[in-house]
């Protein structure tokens, strides 16, 4: 790093870790971004890049935590939720995985396929009665949930 680059040098980290991570060098990159993160501690979009060099490595404890300070600024993040509720189905914590779905499903927007991944994960954590409530309180989330169990078992 030159004198051009001193006055942001964790941002010049940032940057030289999503090149590496181009290239395809995620050691590299993982160093990068922590020694970025070791300058400036709230750089969510670093936060977010070594999640996803944990998640890409199956290493989702170390996921969970970048992703968690993350929310832990910023609780309504949409891609944050959705990825954490990942992280947590990976690590088989349906009811977690769900919880973080519900509240990526809470984000406005149009959001029909994170509302059906959170009905999916409700029901491979066995929560049956809060399922049913959902379906009975979403009429076009529960048209699409019929449409695609049909689409499935027709495929069986």
């Amino acid at each position: 790093i030159d004198q051009r680059t001193k006055v942001q040098e964790d941002w010049c980290l940032h940057v030289e870790a999503n090149l590496d991570t181009m290239e395809n060098d995620d050691e590299r990159a993982e160093e990068k971004y922590r020694r970025s993160l070791a300058i400036q501690p709230k750089n969510l979009s670093a936060r977010s890049h070594l999640a996803g060099i944990y998640n890409f490595r199956s290493e989702y404890q170390r996921a969970a935590k970048e992703l968690e300070a993350i929310l832990s600024v910023f609780p309504d993040h949409f891609p944050t939720l959705r990825s954490m509720a990942r992280v947590q189905e990976k690590l088989k914590n349906y009811s977690l995985a769900a919880d973080y779905m519900y509240r990526a499903w809470q984000v406005p927007g149009q959001r029909m396929s994170t509302g059906l991944q959170y009905l999916r994960l409700l029901q491979r954590s066995g929560q049956k009665s809060k399922l049913d409530q959902v379906l009975l309180e979403n009429p076009a989330l529960r048209e699409k949930w019929n449409s695609y169990n049909n689409d499935r078992s027709r495929s069986r």
